[in-house]
């Protein structure tokens, strides 16, 4: 393991150890932690009047960030909501960092998809609808043909598919990332599939999946994953799935700390948060 670092006032210097995760600051110690915080995914689109398909939500935001100094105490956690209805995802927050909600997939007959964390898939009817734009990850899919089908919505780790007609569909919900460091289950940001004339997967880390003849499926709670979009007449997104937030550190460089689920895994500890509350380091 090389996680220490010693910091003087005009250098930093990483030095390997086995048994020691600490950052030294002049004659202060300051413990490491790795951790990664997902806001809540967006929505799929609506579909109003026409067997036209909507767009999938975006995934929620994301931060992540290995080898970070925290001084011991008491830290608030905010995981973000969801979209639900045709909303954007809420913002997850932790010690002055925010992961941006997830875009909501476009409305079907040619609109735009949301700009977020990661973007909303747009739709195409008998105007363009433009995709969404992701701050903290992908975009959502384009529509560049005319048609009838919605795009997908964009991931943490790939674009959302684009609506193609001439082709067949191709509005998978772009996918997320595995933070395997946090254990099992840390497959997080997934885009939901777009509305199309067969059914199309969401994008791994708990995209739902865009549905032809029945509403959006939801995405995943905990993992930030956009709504599916849908191809009913009257048929509505997905909701998006809530946000997560996970924190690591080796176990015998703190006291006991409370905050979240606690696990062990080797010399580390990991909290898993799931709904907002306070994180304990001492």
């Amino acid at each position: 393991m090389s996680r220490y670092k010693v910091i003087t006032k005009d250098a930093t210097t990483k030095i390997p150890t086995d048994i020691i995760q600490r950052v030294f600051v002049g004659d202060e110690i300051k413990p490491i932690v790795d951790f990664l915080l997902v806001a809540g995914g967006g929505t799929g689109g609506y579909v109003a009047t026409n067997a036209v398909g909507s767009g999938g939500g975006g995934a929620g935001g994301y931060r992540y960030y290995t080898d970070q100094t925290i001084t011991p105490n008491t830290y608030a956690v905010v995981i973000g909501n969801g979209g639900t209805g045709f909303t954007s995802g809420q913002d997850s927050t932790f010690s002055g960092y925010t992961a941006i909600g997830g875009g909501y997939g476009a409305i079907a007959e040619g609109n735009n998809g949301g700009n977020g964390g990661c973007g909303g898939g747009a739709s195409r009817f008998n105007s363009i609808g433009t995709k969404g734009i992701g701050s903290q990850g992908f975009d959502g899919g384009s529509c560049p043909e005319a048609g009838g089908y919605g795009a997908g919505g964009g991931g943490i780790g790939q674009i959302g598919g684009n609506s193609l007609t001439a082709g067949g569909c191709s509005s998978y919900g772009g996918n997320g990332l595995t933070f395997s460091i946090f254990g099992t289950g840390s497959t997080v940001g997934g885009g939901g599939g777009g509305g199309c004339s067969v059914d199309m997967a969401g994008g791994s880390g708990g995209g739902g999946s865009g549905r032809t003849a029945s509403n959006g499926s939801n995405g995943t709670a905990n993992t930030g994953g956009g709504g599916g979009g849908s191809k009913l007449i009257g048929g509505v997104g997905g909701s998006g799935g809530s946000g997560v937030f996970y924190i690591r550190y080796i176990t015998s460089e703190f006291g006991t700390c409370t905050g979240g689920t606690k696990s062990t895994s080797g010399i580390y500890t990991i909290h898993k948060f799931t709904s907002s509350g306070n994180l304990i380091l001492t």
